[in-house]
């Protein structure tokens, strides 16, 4: 499909021009001289478009995605693709993990059939329903449905897979072919409430916004770095109480987690998954500090956060996160969805040892001290 829309060239182009724009912002930011300042004018410009022109250029790889996709459809068949989807995601899931093969998918991305970073996602949610179709379709009722899954698209090479397989699904229904995954009926079965939906939606963004917000408006009004301070100060902690919500963990799974489309990337919902830690995050890092978890249902990332910060993060992952491996435990945390899943964890326990982490920590000791130094200094004439 590829070739017979020549898409590769028009990728070829477009990628080159958009490389141009950033070597002119690497060339003409290092002049110097009298007349430097309009050069760098120029480089500032340059920067700006290239930043512009990535994400038309994400855009652009996403809709030739969907062109070379109907063409595969009409030549086979709509679910010979969508499995051919859901095979590649699985395997580069199950297979053997190290670091070569990490920079391998991940500085081709934009070059495979599917996303690394979206196909790890939905192989492990085949892996999570072993391809139970209704299920593996509620998974990716998030794609289709959220705004936040439009927003992390953005970011994207290929579009995220849900809203491939919805695409071939209703290729499949004009033309009376037979499709395993129809999101439109997971979609009805989980009865979306879109009020909740887009409100939580909103009320995230403008949490999101609110120290970029704070500080404009500290700018504008008030032009004094100690208030612009303060509004940093308050904007980030305004994120962190929303971001973390207090409360009693849910006792649940990662797949009925996977299933939720309510699910944010701003905001955690508290949960206790019963399970064990099968490994390190990155495979293969040796200092690496988060850990992959595995329930009866399937595999989540566990973002681990030491009191002592990067400090403390290090000698747990030297010394004590080998002792966590292959144990029955429980992980308490805030689970967040993005185009894959994490939990911000709490704790890992036991029937030996219970492990701590503090993701609430530095998210409000940082704001609180910016907040200290603002104050501080207005007090002082």
């Amino acid at each position: 499909g590829h070739i017979v829309n020549r898409d590769f060239i028009v990728m070829m182009i477009a990628s080159t021009m958009v490389q141009i724009l950033y070597q002119i912002y690497a060339v003409l930011i290092r002049t110097k001289g009298k007349k430097s300042g309009n050069t760098k004018i120029i480089a500032i410009a340059a920067y700006v478009l290239y930043l512009v022109s990535v994400y038309l250029l994400y855009f652009l790889s996403r809709t030739r995605e969907y062109l070379a996709d109907e063409f595969s459809a009409k030549v086979t068949s709509p679910q010979d693709l969508a499995n051919s989807l859901i095979k590649i995601a699985y395997g580069i899931v199950t297979a053997t993990d190290n670091e070569n093969a990490k920079h391998l998918l991940h500085s081709t991305r934009h070059l495979g059939i599917i996303d690394v970073k979206n196909a790890k996602h939905i192989g492990a949610a085949a892996y999570i329903t072993n391809n139970d179709p209704n299920a593996l379709a509620e998974v990716m009722v998030f794609d289709r449905v959220s705004p936040w899954a439009k927003i992390i698209e953005l970011n994207s090479t290929h579009p995220l897979t849900g809203n491939r397989l919805d695409a071939l699904s209703d290729l499949s229904k004009k033309t009376g072919k037979f499709f395993a995954w129809d999101i439109d009926a997971a979609i009805a079965r989980l009865k979306i409430d879109k009020e909740k939906l887009y409100g939580n939606f909103f009320t995230g963004l403008a949490v999101y916004c609110a120290p970029i917000a704070l500080i404009l408006f500290s700018i504008i009004f008030f032009l004094s770095w100690k208030i612009v301070l303060l509004a940093l100060g308050v904007g980030l902690l305004i994120q962190a109480v929303y971001r973390f919500p207090m409360g009693e963990d849910q006792s649940t799974t990662i797949l009925d987690q996977m299933r939720d489309p309510y699910a944010s990337p701003v905001r955690g919902k508290p949960i206790l998954l019963s399970g064990k830690v099968i490994g390190r995050g990155e495979a293969g890092y040796v200092f690496g500090e988060d850990m992959m978890y595995q329930d009866n249902t399937g595999l989540t990332f566990l973002d681990y956060q030491s009191f002592f910060g990067f400090i403390g993060d290090f000698f747990f992952a030297i010394g004590k996160i080998k002792t966590l491996f292959g144990i029955p435990s429980k992980a308490r945390g805030w689970y967040f969805r993005t185009m894959g899943s994490y939990v911000a964890l709490k704790s890992v326990q036991t029937s030996q040892v219970t492990v701590s982490s503090h993701p609430v920590l530095w998210s409000v000791v940082i704001p609180v001290i910016l907040i200290l130094i603002s104050a501080f200094s207005l007090l002082i004439p």
